[in-house]
């Protein structure tokens, strides 16, 4: 029976967390090129240390799971670890490749009701989807900081 080793479990995990970090930072270079602002000489987002994958953006807390086989057990335990580990304010966000599959996504969403009520709840998504969320939330995070930055110079 084959057995992947430990350190190959690892770099299949900081591969994917490669991946994941790549594909958020060439939305985030989009954005820092149609404001106008310089890029910064290490980028915005990069691995984290003690057990955060990746960090640089205070408003998401991404946890990526790069595995051989997914089920039922192992999406909860992960998705309980992303819950777990997100900072008070933070989004939790799961994202998850089994080998020859594509990316998911696990994160909150919100089920409209009706008289504009919504219910909050987990949801599963496709890598495009979350791309184009995190697209809409980073220009409406920025909008937030450019303004406030303005407010301040001319106060």
């Amino acid at each position: 029976m084959f057995s992947i080793s430990r350190q190959s479990a690892k770099a299949k995990g900081r591969a994917g967390e490669m991946e994941v970090l790549g594909m958020l930072s060439n939305i985030i270079r989009q954005e820092y090129a149609t404001r106008g602002w310089p890029w910064p000489e290490h980028g915005v987002l990069r691995r984290g240390p003690n057990g955060k994958d990746i960090v640089g953006l205070a408003w998401l807390a991404p946890e990526v799971k790069r595995h051989e086989k997914v089920n039922d057990f192992s999406m909860e335990m992960w998705w309980n670890q992303a819950k777990d580990n997100a900072p008070k304010g933070s989004e939790a966000v799961l994202l998850w490749r089994q080998n020859n599959a594509c990316w998911r996504v696990r994160m909150f969403g919100r089920l409209a009701f009706g008289a504009g009520g919504a219910v909050r709840c987990p949801v599963d998504i496709t890598i495009e989807n979350f791309l184009l969320w995190f697209q809409h939330r980073l220009r409406f995070e920025y909008d937030k900081l450019a303004s406030s930055v303005s407010r301040a110079s001319n106060s």
